[in-house]
């Protein structure tokens, strides 16, 4: 999992200077969607400026506007000053490296999330920050790339089903931070999955390659564990705040994204268990493999022993050697060597040594 990225843009910069801290990438204009929604009402379009957004902020209708890209910061900045959001909060949507916050004041709450995912190209687990600021009537979401969890959400509303469009913008703040909640569930249980693989390979065959895949998991799993404990402690903050605009229903319901934070840093605690004991077994099972090879090759030189010293007799040339001239002379030695290394391999069988 990729935590750790280049900070040193920030250097000597003066507090609340918006600067994009993040994964390299190409600078472009952020992709503003926006969606309008009431009971019985519904509109979803894609906007050119933030400013077009404004006039579809309604006292009868919910409206949620998702921003996906954080290098535009001129867009981040317009939306501040219009909504009135300070500088510092700016200042940490546009900082993928900070870690899950709440910040609540009067007119704003702003839950900073993690979305993990899985690469298959990396073959490891990813994140993405996801902002999410709830307001009176208004949702505001801020993505890192394209691409998120929410489209069962979007689909909800289009159709008007699963009750959101009956409710304000924060249940729809619950649905969101329950769909990221979700994705963590999701991921977690594929981790143990793919940790559950690694065991049976190992025991299968402990090959070298095995144990940089134990330490690319280890890693996953610490970066896990740094995304689910402060997550965690967000959820409850969010379920103990008496911000205005979040009701007590909706409380009820974060009350369960609270229940699946704990099964969800149980099992992150789990898995971190697994890697401990993945890394014993893989040292156990080539420490096993190697004593089997050992035990083979003593046996064939345990073996080998009394007939390298019958050998080594009749190697000294000595004139008078018994049976030295005998026609029956060798086949006895080397039936009586033949019958030795069984005889010794019989007793290694009943001792049960190999």
């Amino acid at each position: 999992m990729k935590f750790i990225r280049k900070r040193d843009k920030k250097q000597s910069l003066p507090p609340g200077t918006l600067t994009y801290v993040g994964e390299e990438q190409q600078r472009k204009d952020a992709v503003i969607t926006v969606i309008n929604y009431g009971k019985n009402t519904y509109e979803e379009k894609t906007i050119e400026t933030i400013e077009e957004s404004y006039s579809a902020i309604t006292s009868d209708r919910q409206t949620w506007i998702n921003i996906t890209g954080l290098t535009d910061i001129k867009t981040i900045e317009k939306i501040g000053k219009e909504l009135e959001i300070h500088p510092l909060l700016l200042e940490d949507i546009v900082n993928s490296e900070h870690r899950p916050k709440l910040e609540v004041n009067e007119n704003h709450m702003l839950a900073i999330v993690k979305r993990l995912y899985y690469s298959e190209e990396e073959e490891e687990l990813q994140n993405e920050q996801i902002s999410i600021i709830l307001s009176k009537n208004v949702v505001i979401t801020f993505q890192e790339f394209a691409g998120d969890d929410f489209e069962t959400i979007r689909k909800q509303i289009r159709h008007s089903v699963g009750g959101i469009r009956a409710c304000g913008t924060d249940f729809l703040f619950y649905r969101l931070l329950d769909s990221v909640v979700d994705r963590y569930i999701i991921e977690v249980e594929e981790l143990e999955d793919r940790l559950e693989e690694l065991e049976e390979k190992i025991i299968d065959n402990p090959e070298q390659s095995l144990l940089h895949a134990i330490y690319q998991k280890k890693h996953d799993v610490v970066g896990c564990k740094k995304i689910v404990t402060p997550m965690k402690e967000v959820i409850s903050q969010i379920q103990k705040s008496d911000f205005p605009y979040l009701t007590e229903q909706t409380k009820f319901f974060i009350k369960d994204i609270q229940d699946h934070m704990i099964d969800v840093t149980e099992k992150a605690e789990t898995t971190r268990s697994m890697i401990t004991g993945l890394i014993e077994l893989y040292y156990s099972s080539v420490s096993y493999k190697m004593n089997e090879i050992m035990k083979v090759l003593t046996i064939v030189s345990t073996t080998f022993i009394p007939l390298t010293f019958i050998a080594g007799i009749y190697g000294m040339n000595f004139h008078r050697m018994p049976e030295l001239h005998s026609k029956w002379g060798y086949p006895a030695v080397m039936g009586g060597m033949v019958l030795i290394a069984i005889g010794m391999f019989i007793y290694f069988r009943k001792k049960k040594w190999f």
